[in-house]
């Protein structure tokens, strides 16, 4: 391997930022296999953190039921009060 290569390969950017946890009551949307037109529409029952005190795992209610998830298989609606 080359001297100094490392410093010619970018930092990664990825993961920089906190995110906020996600809520109880927050609108999300389920990813699922299927096409992104028919994820479903889900409310978040209970968020449930991790060792860490970070939200890793959700309860979402759904027309279809309650549902466990990990947060990377929701994603939050933008919520803009009136």
């Amino acid at each position: 391997m080359e001297p100094g290569i490392s410093q010619r390969t970018p930092a990664s950017k990825k993961w920089i930022s906190p995110q906020p946890n996600l809520q109880e009551e927050q609108l999300v949307i389920m990813k699922e296999g299927n096409k992104p037109l028919h994820w479903n529409l889900a409310r978040i029952n209970k968020a449930i953190p991790g060792e860490d005190g970070l939200v890793r795992v959700v309860e979402v209610k759904t027309s279809a039921g309650v549902f466990r998830r990990a947060i990377s298989k929701v994603v939050p609606l933008p919520y803009v009060p009136a």
